[in-house]
């Protein structure tokens, strides 16, 4: 059973102050003092509106919460301090509807998540009286303002305000504390293929290596190359720039037994190796793509070998 004040003020507008309230709210969430894990369970003072002490297995992640991975060695360090200093930040929760004694989180989930790695039993929390577009607007900026979401976390985020609250670009860039061109920058991540987003979210792929390769019909294997030789973003926009440049007016033929091909010498050379062949003047033409000295010297010597 929880023991709570009167709810924080409330507010709507930019940034996450605004949402959460005026900055003596704001202010509490990095100042309140919480309960070491010394203390008798429920002995901990409330000393603000809208805060408690509930326990851990009440509270459960809210539907709207942007960020989907976390890092097991942060968080085993983060249980760590938190056995030996308590949740010294507060916890951001709202009444489960529907539910007695249960709360979704809005803010917060990594130190719930290494909470109970630490063996808490309760967590301090502040509890506000958000709908589910309020409770989604919180947590995306929360995170944002933590440099906590990957990019595409990030991106999916501001997409699914956009979907779910009828958000223009320009309102949500306005609320959120960003441009319109970040936002449509980062949305557009959203329509690289699904093993590409995969390479962003665990981190073998940055978003401004990926961003080049967006809309290209092999942004699949051209992002594995991208990873395996680190390739700058700089790098990666060039090299997209070579593939996709016009051929003067000559109509190039990239039918399925050339693009076969194509793969084939990737695979046995191991760098990006582009084929166009012209079917009307009979003229082709092979580049291989090195970005390195050794890369072009290796280049070479397979071929004089051959």
């Amino acid at each position: 059973m929880a023991k709570k004040k009167a709810n924080a003020n409330k507010g709507l507008g930019k940034g996450l102050s605004s949402l959460l309230g005026d900055s003596a709210v704001v202010g509490s969430l990095t100042e309140t003092a919480a309960p070491q894990p010394s203390d008798p369970a429920g002995t901990a003072p409330v000393t603000m509106a809208g805060e408690a002490m509930v326990g851990i297995e009440q509270i459960s992640p809210g539907p709207w919460q942007p960020r989907r991975s976390f890092d097991e060695g942060s968080l085993k360090d983060l249980a760590a301090s938190i056995r030996q200093h308590g949740v010294v930040q507060p916890l951001l929760v709202r009444e489960k509807p529907g539910h007695d004694d249960a709360y979704e989180l809005i803010a917060g989930e990594r130190r719930w998540r290494a909470a109970q790695r630490a063996g808490l039993h309760e967590l301090p929390v502040l509890i506000r009286d958000a709908d589910d577009r309020m409770a989604a607007e919180i947590a995306l900026i929360e995170n944002i303002q933590r440099h906590d979401l990957n990019a595409i976390e990030e991106a999916s985020g501001y997409s699914r305000l956009m979907k779910e609250f009828d958000y223009t670009q320009e309102k949500l860039a306005t609320i959120i504390g960003k441009s319109r061109s970040h936002l449509a920058n980062m949305m557009r991540l959203l329509n690289l293929p699904q093993d590409v987003q995969t390479m962003i979210t665990g981190g073998l792929l940055s978003a401004g290596q990926a961003r080049p390769l967006i809309g290209h019909d092999d942004a699949s294997s051209l992002a594995k190359d991208v990873a395996a030789r680190n390739m700058s973003a700089r790098q990666v926009e060039s090299m997209v720039a070579r593939l996709t440049q016009p051929k003067s007016s000559e109509a190039v033929e990239d039918d399925t037994d050339l693009k076969a091909l194509e793969a084939e010498l990737r695979e046995k050379l191991g760098i990006n190796v582009a084929l166009r062949f012209n079917s009307t003047s009979q003229k082709g033409r092979i580049t291989i793509d090195c970005t390195t000295l050794d890369q072009f010297d290796e280049m070479v010597g397979k071929l004089k070998k051959n």
